[in-house]
């Protein structure tokens, strides 16, 4: 029974795992998107995703060293004594939410009006300038369900064995240095960490659900 299927049920609450690789997490969304019947659109993603973890720290894409992390809509990760590097992240939007295209949609609907004038104060009646293009209305249903994905890098070998912020600053510190150092190898653990949304987070039709 795969990963969805045994979770399916309890989806009342968002379902959050982390994966090795981006190829992993993304292959559990797309069962998730195929047992659900829900679509889905990216809005927002770090163009991160299929660089290795030696290319991150040598083009140095983060900016610190974290020990948490907290988000009230994305993704949370508690203290557990292991300094990471946040990478980068994506963001998928119900195909029934907000218009994001509103503005360009209502942007071509004025240069179509405008055009229509134009062809009409020159007295063109033809078929093609009597023609109008009218615009489809949209299926938004302003739905706020969402689907997150972050991308980590965690460092085990230099977990602090007392939760003191002496000690936090002392390995972060230390880390800094071996990452900004080309000739010391430094052991890293990425992630790829997938927050499912709950199937009661839809808003407007009902999600259909294959038996």
């Amino acid at each position: 029974m795969t990963y969805i299927r045994r979770h399916l049920s309890n989806m009342a609450a968002p379902s959050k795992r982390a994966f090795v690789t981006y190829q992993e997490a993304k292959e559990c969304f797309d069962e998730f998107k195929r047992e659900t019947q829900t679509n889905w659109r990216c809005i927002y993603t770090t163009p991160v995703f299929e660089k290795s973890p030696q290319d991150i720290v040598k083009e140095g894409t983060f900016k610190k060293v974290l020990w948490s992390l907290a988000s009230e809509k994305g993704i949370s990760i508690p203290n557990t004594g292991v300094p990471f590097v946040f990478v980068g992240k994506k963001v998928w939007a119900c195909h029934q939410g907000p218009d994001r295209d509103k503005k360009d949609k209502e942007k071509k609907s004025k240069k179509r009006e405008e055009l229509n004038k134009a062809v009409n104060t020159d007295h063109n009646f033809s078929k093609q300038g009597r023609k109008r293009n009218l615009i489809q209305a949209t299926k938004k249903v302003d739905c706020p369900a969402e689907v997150h994905m972050i991308y980590i890098l965690q460092f085990d070998d230099y977990k602090v064995t007392k939760q003191t912020e002496w000690q936090r600053k002392l390995a972060a510190k230390k880390l800094r240095q071996h990452l900004a150092n080309s000739t010391t190898s430094v052991s890293m653990s990425p992630k790829f960490i997938l927050k499912l949304s709950p199937l009661n987070s839809h808003e407007g039709p009902d999600i259909p659900l294959k038996e």
